[in-house]
Parts: C-alpha cells; sequence; structure tokens
C-alpha cells in the first residue's frame, strides 16, 4: 500500500499536555485522528478522515488532504507548530523543528 509523504509535515498537539506528535503522512494523519482526536468532531472533521484516507495519486491531492487535517485541526482546537525543511541531503519527509532533525 502507498503511503504518500507531506511536503511539509505536521507537528500538532497531542493528548498529553505539553506534547506533540509529528506526522509525516496522510496515513499518520488519519491514524491520529482516528486515536488522539478529541471527542467532539466539528464538521470538517469527516471531509478531513475522508480526504486523508481516499485513493491520492498526486502531490496536489496529499496537499489538499494536508489542509483538510489542519482545517480540521482547527476547528478542533488543537495547536498546530510549524515545521521547516532540513537544509542539504535529507530525504523527502524529514524536517526539523527549532534545528532539531524529525523522523
Amino acid at each position: 500500500m502507498h503511503d504518500p509523504f507531506f511536503e511539509e509535515l505536521v507537528v500538532i498537539e497531542a493528548k498529553k499536555p505539553g506534547g506533540y506528535r509529528t506526522l509525516v503522512s496522510v496515513s499518520e494523519a488519519a491514524i491520529f485522528m482516528m486515536d488522539s482526536w478529541p471527542e467532539e468532531h466539528g464538521q470538517l472533521y469527516a471531509a478531513a478522515l475522508q480526504a486523508c484516507t481516499g485513493h491520492l495519486t498526486t502531490p496536489q491531492q496529499v496537499e489538499a488532504a494536508r489542509q483538510a487535517f489542519l482545517a480540521a485541526a482547527e476547528e478542533a482546537g488543537l495547536v498546530v507548530l510549524d515545521a521547516e525543511p532540513v537544509e542539504g541531503d535529507t530525504p523527502p519527509g524529514c524536517y526539523s523543528q527549532a534545528g532539531l532533525r524529525l523522523r
């Protein structure tokens, strides 16, 4: 099964206070939504879950799923941190937050 990676990863608030999770792919985003989402699901939750579990074949579709996830996270009141790409010979999907390499 193909698991498309995000061009820009998502660092999102986890259940544990002060804890964050780094999501690098659409399947990780979908699993996070099913396992770690607040109990109250807003209107954008279903659309984001459908987008993250659909058959994604282009970078544009992957980015649309990422954007749907981010919109649902905002609606749910979850904190999402910015992450910057690591410079150099970093493989796709590896990024940095505050100078730290992730994944």
